[in-house]
């Protein structure tokens, strides 16, 4: 967990803050999912902003060493489009995704929590012997 510094951050370019964050396909995350990581008995937490979200439109995944937090939701169509129109709209609707070297392995038992719009991902510090930890097959 070392090298929890090197953050995958879905960030604006140039591009995007001249042209929009519309016009390419990527995930938008200005300012979106500022997190804080914390090291609190034995066990490394990530308190993540998702406000305005409900935790069926979050997924958190390990994988390969990574902690992945993605977040979707789309608007929805329920108002009738002919007697409505956007004048201006800043709420991105799509997906967006935040990851997180943290080097451990994918069956380390974390746990998440989602309260008042902060997403809570607990992960038990591991050892390296555990991350290094060879896993042998045996041959039948």
């Amino acid at each position: 967990m070392s090298k929890l510094t090197n953050v995958k951050y879905n960030k604006p370019s140039f591009w995007e803050d001249f042209f929009g964050s519309n016009w390419y396909n990527e995930p938008y995350s200005n300012g979106f999912m500022r997190s804080d990581v914390s090291k609190r008995k034995g066990n490394y937490v990530f308190d993540i902003d998702i406000p305005g979200y409900s935790k069926e439109d979050i997924q958190v995944k390990l994988d390969k060493g990574y902690l992945t937090v993605m977040v979707e939701h789309h608007q929805s169509n329920s108002t009738d489009t002919a007697d409505y129109e956007y004048l201006h709209q800043e709420r991105y609707n799509g997906q967006y995704t935040r990851s997180f070297y943290v080097g451990c392995p994918d069956d380390t038992k974390a746990t998440a929590t989602y309260h008042n719009g902060v997403l809570t991902v607990v992960i038990p510090e591991v050892t390296q012997e555990e991350i290094d930890k060879t896993k042998y097959i045996t041959i039948n």
